[in-house]
């Protein structure tokens, strides 16, 4: 179907009109989707990757720097034999690392809701 309608007078017009010839209301651009799926796969691959792509730069360099941060912590830790507050790091990174991937499910869904 290559027609739409109208976003002040509900009229049908044409799926490309920028203006309605009934009304002349300049039309918004169609937004685009994002998909849930896609964001959370790219989350699982690398986090904060889905909230790049769902358009949140900064929370997504954010999420990837303090898990490459507490990862490399943790392997310091690690090495250095203190197991226990490794193992409180992991937990931490764990957290963030699931936050991550909730978060970009959810604002995907609403961004295609807005």
């Amino acid at each position: 179907m290559d027609s739409k309608y109208c976003s002040s007078c509900g009229s049908q017009i044409k799926k490309e009109a920028e203006i309605c010839p009934e009304c002349g209301v300049r039309q918004k651009p169609a937004k685009k989707e994002k998909s849930s799926g896609l964001a959370v796969f790219l989350s699982l691959v690398m986090p904060g990757l889905g909230q790049i792509y769902n358009g949140q730069i900064l929370k997504g360099f954010g999420v990837f720097l303090s898990e490459a941060f507490l990862l490399a912590f943790v392997l310091l830790l690690l090495f250095g034999g203190a197991n226990a507050t490794a193992f409180l790091i992991i937990i931490l990174l764990i957290s963030i690392y699931l936050y991550s991937l909730y978060d970009a499910h959810s604002i995907a869904r609403k961004i295609n809701l807005s």
